[in-house]
């Protein structure tokens, strides 16, 4: 999910080539890197890239200000006895700023009228779009419409989805459904004859 992976992208295509070939002109990249979380990563300057902070089969996420990046293992290797990678920070950052554009674009495409939303785990269908607002997307449920933030929208294999479970989902339209309850009953106490008016200055 975009939220719970802090924006954390994979980019095979991206990094299988160019870095395997400029670590192999060095003799000591055939030696296994050490890609334990923690480990500092380096450019073939010097530079340093950021740690590592976690390992998921072949895939490793690497800390970077703007947010985690996920590279694959082949990525890595050894120059100058320390683990690195064939390519810059700034070409990391450029390459995640390309994909997190793309994905934009692609999420505000998916987002129009009618949509189907789905819950976090792309698999349950809780709502469809109904408006696009500039503070938020409105949303038509089983209870009501709902405005979401446009924040917790994104793209899931299946189509459109939110950062909600369905129990999390429903656990929010109960919330909101309490809230206008209470604004309600709070409203129709205040208009009870006799009750004292305030105009405004």
């Amino acid at each position: 999910m975009q939220n719970r992976a802090t924006f954390a992208f994979l980019f095979g295509l991206f990094m299988s080539a160019a870095p395997v070939a400029a670590l192999a002109q060095s003799p000591a990249a055939v030696a296994a890197p050490d890609l334990s979380p923690g480990v500092m990563v380096y450019d073939p300057a010097g530079g340093e890239v950021g740690k590592i902070e976690s390992r998921s089969g072949d895939t490793i996420v690497i800390g970077l200000d703007g947010g985690p990046i996920a590279l694959p293992a082949s990525s890595f290797g050894i120059v100058d006895k320390r683990v690195a990678i064939g390519v810059t920070r700034a070409d990391l950052d450029a390459a995640r700023d390309k994909a997190a554009a793309a994905r934009s674009e692609k999420l505000e495409a998916a987002l129009v009228s009618g949509a189907e939303v789905r819950g976090a785990n792309g698999q349950v269908a809780l709502a469809k779009v109904k408006a696009i607002a500039a503070d938020g997307v409105v949303i038509s449920t089983a209870s009501g419409d709902v405005k979401i933030a446009r924040s917790a929208f994104f793209l899931a294999p299946g189509g459109l989805a939110v950062n909600y479970s369905p129990e999390q989902f429903a656990a929010l339209l109960a919330k909101i459904d309490k809230t206008s309850a209470d604004r309600e009953a709070a409203l129709a106490a205040a208009l009870k004859p006799g009750a004292e008016v305030h105009r405004r200055s």
